[in-house]
């Protein structure tokens, strides 16, 4: 039991802590939807819905036991990388749709400078979301890799991920892998796996080595 290891490596902290912890977060969230409420509201009332653009997301989410982590900002599982990201713009964006594919939230800034052009433009880092909902929604989970790193901090605790070391993740198809700066791997099936429990970087290496060199010609590429 992750939760059980991370409580022995905290001294002091519960369980009844981490259920405090939960409810807390919880809490947040439903505050926060009610005051979206009060936004949406507003807009209708003002007849303002059809000329705002309105994107809900996060920068991330947030360990609350999994994996024997609290916060953030330590390791590149689900629980920090999948977060909302909700689009509303009547004019341009179709109403009540889920996409399925990954995407990454560096493809925000050109979505938005998109919409309120309505055209398109290119002068910012990433492709704008709209490749989704004009044609392009029906590819599977996962067709396009996502790139995402975290970098030591300074107050992580030495047993966290990134305590020292740098961390990148690539998700392509229904797999994760993350790599170590110090060559240490793991690969993840999240469409079977999305809690991260069964490492598949040993029993398949050929599936690991093929998304570390994905990474590696990311890597590079966002370099130029």
């Amino acid at each position: 039991d992750r939760s059980r290891i991370m409580l022995e490596k905290r001294e002091g902290l519960t369980q009844d802590d981490l259920a405090g912890s939960r409810a807390a977060y919880d809490a947040a969230i439903a505050y926060l939807d009610s005051e979206l409420a009060r936004l949406f509201r507003a807009l209708d009332r003002r007849g303002l819905t059809d000329r705002t653009i309105i994107i809900v997301t996060s920068d991330h989410g947030e360990f609350l036991g999994e994996h024997g982590l609290m916060l953030h900002g330590n390791a590149l599982y689900q629980e920090v990388l999948h977060v909302p990201l909700v689009v509303l713009f009547p004019p341009c964006v179709p109403e009540a749709t889920r996409l399925a594919p990954l995407v990454s939230l560096r493809d925000t800034p050109a979505t938005i400078l998109e919409l309120a052009l309505r055209e398109p433009s290119a002068p910012l880092p990433g492709r704008s979301l709209s490749r989704f909902w004009q044609g392009d929604a029906a590819a599977p989970a996962g067709a396009e890799p996502v790139l995402a790193h975290v970098t030591p901090g300074e107050f992580l605790e030495p047993w966290e991920p990134a305590a020292f070391h740098t961390l990148f993740a690539v998700f392509q198809d229904s797999l994760h892998l993350i790599r170590r700066s110090d060559g240490q791997t793991e690969l993840y099936d999240f469409v079977r796996d999305p809690r991260a429990a069964h490492d598949l970087a040993a029993s398949h290496p050929d599936a690991a080595q093929r998304l570390l060199q994905r990474l590696d010609s990311l890597r590079s590429n966002d370099r130029r």
